[in-house]
């Protein structure tokens, strides 16, 4: 008889932290890329869609010089923190990487379905961060896009969505 307790505890850690953003706690990009990939598969045998929403902070950069990269670090997760507010459960969101997310929404037949989140999300996303006596102005500029079937992979996919992020944040932001 052995005790393997500690070895699975610690098999359990490795995984979480294979697939979790450590900072705040969203999934990460290669966890995101497969859940992409699992979600197009499965998308084909319904013949719906997925979206992937796709957003970087307006003025994160700004936020990091001047009050450091622990401020950084806090407003990151309290954008987290409203990601996760105002997603379905079953939806999937990330941290891509520095002031980038992601946001995958599976199972859908019409972007229409996904407005009110949306408009949700983008309201939650302006309104200020308040950390200890600081308030920070934060916003976002935000790509959506629907998947094609037959056309989309996940490369695809997420260029599309980047590419509709910056679209948006030549457009004035936001």
């Amino acid at each position: 008889f052995h005790d393997i307790t500690e070895r699975k505890m610690v098999e359990l850690n490795l995984t979480e932290l294979a697939f979790r953003d450590p900072l705040t706690g969203l999934a990460n990009r290669a966890y995101f890329r497969d859940r992409v990939r699992f979600s197009l598969l499965h998308a084909k045998e319904l013949n719906t869609s997925v979206a992937v929403l796709f957003f970087d902070l307006d003025g994160f950069k700004y936020i990091n010089d001047t009050y450091g990269h622990l401020t950084g670090d806090a407003t990151l997760c309290a954008i987290a923190e409203r990601v996760r507010r105002y997603i379905r459960s079953n939806d999937i969101a990330a941290r891509f990487g520095g002031d980038e997310f992601t946001i995958l929404f599976e199972n859908i037949r019409d972007i229409h379905q996904l407005k009110p989140m949306l408009d949700r999300l983008v309201e939650n996303l302006f309104v200020p961060v308040k950390l200890s006596e600081l308030i920070l102005k934060v916003g976002g500029s935000i790509g959506i896009v629907i998947s094609i079937s037959d056309q989309d992979d996940v490369d695809s996919l997420l260029h599309k969505a980047d590419l509709a992020m910056y679209h948006a944040k030549r457009s004035g932001k936001g």
